[in-house]
């Protein structure tokens, strides 16, 4: 295995220089466009990327001393499997059956007249796939088009950096300066690299932590430098911040949040060359005999890294980990040579007391032979902070009791047929429960009573699991989709392999039968979500379920208990007086079963801070006996802490019920109802009494302007409506002015366009 960088310029034994000092490819290189080699390296180039901007982070408090040594560190990463192959271009021609037939044969399948596009390994991936093509005629330029081959990739998993080595200079601003610096002669030019990165420390100046305490936070610039004159020239710079702590004594643990980016190019002319093998290349570049041009791109740029580093002494041991393009683990050491250490400056004044003069003659009968000695002449009167809060309603009046109402409830969970996947992964994510085969035969609905329609949704591969044991005749179609951008771009292996893992967890966790799931891969979801937006990218990485029996994905129906407290609106009135400025405050809400809320500020405090408990149902769940609030203020002097303040809470059972049915499915932009939402109408209005009161709220996730989603929303609300029979109903639609979950995740955003209806009526 291939494992280091000195490959980096293998391209430079093919090169060749004359009189000239450029760089010259032969004629080896005929089958690698500017494009294609840029894709087949990209890989590498990242490892390159990560391997410069590697070991740029240890502890970030800096003392405000001179100091000088030699940091050396070496790293290793891992190769990601979709990072082993790519999109490569094929000749322009390709495609047109009247100048060239072409077959390609991949893992038993023939394509015909590929065009555009083919997926072949990177330097790291395995064995490429030529492309046969038949010219239509032996007439130029139709006999160009020949059999196209690529690169044959190394087989690498893991690839090791370099190592770095680096002089640093520690300065009095509490500023660490790292810089290396290497060059040599490559076919008679200079070819020059360097690097200077700037560690500085930040708490120390705007006084971030406690003066005592051990935790540092510094920021980081790095800059790098590979430049040949002609022919290379590459730049990558990192940014970002560190943070470091104390753990126990010479060992400290520290962390960072890197930016990094590489760009620029190798550029190489073609050796000019009279060779069939050259004049008759499929490739325009390659026949015009154009440049070389090796692009430098990586694929993400975030990295974020977590490390111990330990001081043995003028050695200081570090190993880190870090999660990039290429996950990379960096260990090294460093010698410090000399270190003048932390400076501190001794500022204490002395002040020789002062005989006073003995007191007035009308009053020495009190204080006779009393002398005073004064050791404080300026003396400052302390003022402490004074804080006190009441709670009261909306309406301003106090609050003595909350009340916890208990309903029968009947509810409804709309099932979301999707499962979303991370940017180019077939791995189900972990927020989806994934139980074992132990576990799949406990399994019962009645785990799910308490749950909201989102916690629900992640039991979705349990659910459609339990379902089809119930159900045995039933089948599923399981379809596999991507983004279709970037690098899941027409890349329907990624989604076969994200409609197989699925089967896989079916087939091996509930013992369903492989002939009843069929799988389908596709690009882009049939109705997909906007490719233009982010949000809509990140929808569109999903499996969709569809089976033959309605019952394995009709929505979910659940008889459960609905607990509200009232009032769940109420205010916390405070009233503070401090003599200097508020530095920070804190209200905490608490019951005997635990925290319930917790609010934080800064400078001053908001006097009339309103609280919503609707969002805060675990502790509803487990009805407390009371609930404990408390203030807490802080200035640069002092900390102040009420009294708590404790209101009883009182729980009644309420002899009716209020009912909770989801609509969701609704399509993207639409308030049409369609099949299955109707179907829920129906149920709805099967289960009404005649003194029913229904209120209806439309809601929409954050995609697209807000004044459109609010009519969207009212849109939706009013469709249901319409569709309802009973006497007492009204509807509402609140856009997204109330998300009502977590719009930052697919399902989040599905699940916010979707209709509540709410019916209270007495129990039969």
């Amino acid at each position: 295995m291939k494992k280091s960088f000195t490959f980096i310029f293998f391209i430079l034994i093919h090169f060749y220089s004359y009189s000239q000092n450029d760089l010259e490819i032969s004629r080896e290189f005929g089958l690698f466009t500017s494009t294609n080699i840029s894709g087949y390296l990209k890989p590498l180039i990242t490892s390159i990327n990560q391997s410069l901007n590697s070991s740029l982070y240890t502890r970030a408090d800096y003392n405000n001393g001179w100091s000088f040594g030699l940091d050396i560190a070496a790293s290793e990463m891992y190769i990601p499997e979709y990072q082993k192959n790519f999109n490569a271009e094929l000749p322009k021609k390709f495609g047109n059956t009247n100048i060239v037939l072409t077959a390609l044969s991949k893992g038993g399948k023939i394509t015909l007249n590929s065009k555009g596009q083919a997926l072949e390994p990177t330097i790291y991936g395995g064995i490429s796939t030529p492309i046969f093509a038949a010219p239509q005629n032996s007439f130029p330029p139709d006999s160009f088009y020949k059999s196209v081959a690529y690169a044959e990739g190394n087989n690498i998993n893991l690839m090791s950096g370099l190592p770095t080595i680096k002089l640093f200079l520690g300065i009095p601003t509490r500023t660490q300066i790292k810089f290396s610096f290497f060059t040599a002669s490559v076919l008679n030019s200079p070819l020059t690299y360097y690097t200077i990165g700037v560690n500085q420390n930040l708490s120390n100046f705007i006084n971030i932590f406690d003066r005592n305490s051990s935790y540092s936070l510094g920021l980081n610039l790095n800059y790098s430098s590979i430049v040949r004159n002609t022919g290379i020239n590459i730049q990558s710079y990192a940014t970002g911040l560190n943070f470091s702590g104390a753990i126990a004594d010479n060992l400290w643990f520290y962390s960072g949040l890197l930016y990094e980016n590489i760009n620029g190019n190798i550029t190489a002319t073609r050796k000019i060359s009279t060779t069939d093998e050259f004049v008759n290349n499929p490739y325009e570049e390659v026949r015009n005999g154009d440049p070389l041009i090796i692009s430098m791109n990586t694929y993400t740029n975030l990295a974020f890294l977590i490390g111990l580093s330990y001081k043995l002494g003028f050695v200081e041991f570090h190993i880190d980990g870090t999660w990039a393009s290429q996950p990379m683990v960096t260990g090294g050491f460093a010698f410090t040579f000399f270190d003048t250490g932390e400076k501190v400056k001794i500022n204490q004044s002395i002040e020789i007391p002062k005989l006073l003069p003995p007191p007035p003659r009308e009053i020495a009968q009190f204080k006779i032979n009393e002398y005073h000695f004064n050791t404080n002449p300026i003396s400052k009167q302390h003022i402490p902070i004074k804080a006190e809060f009441q709670i009261t309603n909306i309406a301003g009046k106090k609050i003595d009791t909350f009340k916890i109402e208990i309903y029968h409830s009947k509810q409804i969970r709309a099932f979301l047929p999707y499962i979303f996947f991370d940017e180019n992964k077939s791995t189900i994510p972990l927020k989806y429960s994934q139980i074992t085969n132990t576990k799949a035969n406990e399994f019962s609905f009645k785990q799910l009573l308490g749950k909201n329609s989102l916690e629900t949704y992640y039991q979705i591969l349990n659910i459609v699991g339990k379902r089809m044991q119930d159900y045995p005749n039933a089948s599923i179609t399981l379809i596999g989709c991507n983004s279709n951008q970037v690098s899941e771009k027409n890349n329907k292996k990624l989604s076969q392999a994200r409609a197989e893992i699925v089967k896989k967890y079916l087939i091996d966790i509930w013992n369903i039968a492989p002939q009843r799931i069929s799988t389908l891969a596709r690009n882009l979801p049939e109705k997909f979500s906007n490719p233009k937006d982010i949000d809509g990218i990140a929808e569109n990485r999903r499996v969709e379920i569809t089976s033959n029996d309605f019952e394995i994905i009709v929505p979910i129906i659940i008889d459960d208990t609905l607990r509200l407290i009232k009032p769940s609106n109420f205010v916390v009135k405070s009233d503070v007086q401090s003599p200097t400025e508020i530095k920070n405050w804190e209200v905490n809400i608490s019951s005997d079963k635990g925290l319930i809320n917790k609010i934080e500020g800064n400078h001053n405090i908001t006097k009339d801070l309103a609280i919503n408990l609707d969002k805060d149902t675990n502790f509803v769940r487990n009805l407390p006996n009371h609930i404990d609030t408390y203030l807490k203020v802080a200035n640069n002097e002092d900390v102040e802490i009420t009294p708590i303040q404790q209101i009883p809470v009182e729980v009644a059972r309420i002899d009716s019920s209020i009912n909770l049915y989801n609509l969701i499915l609704f399509d993207f932009n639409s308030y049409e109802l369609g099949k299955i939402n109707s179907k829920i109408t129906d149920y709805i209005n099967s289960d009404l009494n005649e003194d029913a009161n229904v209120q209806v709220i439309g809601y929409t996730d954050r995609i697209g302007d807000t004044k459109h989603n609010k009519t969207l929303s009212e849109m939706r609300a009013k469709s249901t409506a319409n569709k309802l029979k009973a006497k007492n109903i009204d509807f509402i639609g609140k856009g997204e002015d109330e998300l009502i979950y977590d719009n930052s995740t697919p399902e989040g955003r599905f699940y916010c366009r979707t209709v509540q209806v709410y019916v209270h009526q007495k129990n039969n």
